[in-house]
């Protein structure tokens, strides 16, 4: 598929009807053209992504974001994203998850390991996040050939708390 390798997701409307929710589910190797390796989220009122695992997903593009997960333009509900695993997942920009345009995202005991961005980001990348709270997660082993190892982050402001980057390639482990 084009974006959303296994889900692809785009509500018509930011009305607090509009929720996508996903929990105890498993994505492996699944491959979109585009954007989203495994899932593809756009619009609606808020997200909630938990305890999930995310494995070898692949969104295959000289520009594709979210090797495993791409998140854009997130309602006023925001994004709740906790517990997940995002483990050997690859894209241009965001390896493991792509997070763009939500206003409130609370990243929370995720392990992110072993992703790799062909540009940046190789965990994580997160651009125009007005509030990203990303506590008591682990970021190791991931790549990218340009920024942010580990995370990338640009036109955000993010709280860092209790977090572990370590072992990472290429880029710097948290470019922010």
């Amino acid at each position: 598929s084009n974006d959303g390798g296994a889900v692809y997701y785009r509500a018509d409307s930011y009305s607090s009807t509009y929720t996508f929710s996903l929990s105890g589910s498993s994505f492996v190797e699944n491959l979109a053209a585009v954007d989203g390796g495994a899932v593809y989220i756009e619009d609606g009122y808020s997200t909630v992504l938990e305890t999930s695992s995310f494995l070898g997903n692949e969104a295959d593009n000289s520009s594709s974001q979210g090797g495993a997960v791409y998140l854009y333009s997130v309602g006023s509900g925001g994004a709740d994203i906790s517990n997940n695993y995002a483990c050997g997942n690859e894209a241009a920009y965001g390896g493991g998850l792509h997070v763009e345009s939500v206003s409130s995202v609370d990243f929370t005991n995720n392990v992110v390991t072993g992703n790799v961005a062909n540009s940046d980001g190789g965990g994580f990348y997160g651009y125009s996040l007005s509030n990203l709270d990303t506590i008591n997660n682990t970021f190791a082993g991931n790549a990218a050939t340009s920024s942010g190892g580990g995370l990338y982050l640009a036109s955000s402001s993010v709280e860092f708390t209790h977090n572990i980057v370590a072992f990472t390639r290429g880029g710097h482990g948290f470019y922010a």
